[in-house]
């Protein structure tokens, strides 16, 4: 299981969100995480472009 201060540490790192069934990648900030029911989710906020949107862990790739 992940703690909360591993999951602290991805909170402002940028990654790219592959769209599911697709290509696309596009980069993104990570504003948040959580742990829902055994799995991660970040909080990804596109860096060009407006919106934020909650996405499992394994769609974004990349992370530093």
């Amino acid at each position: 299981m992940t703690s909360q201060n591993e999951l602290a540490q991805a909170i402002g790192k940028r990654g790219l969100l592959r769209v599911s069934g697709t290509e696309l990648k596009f980069e993104v900030t990570i504003l948040d995480t959580r742990n829902r029911y055994g799995h991660i989710d970040y909080l990804c906020q596109p860096i060009s472009g407006e919106g934020e949107q909650w996405h499992q862990s394994d769609s974004v790739t990349d992370v530093i």
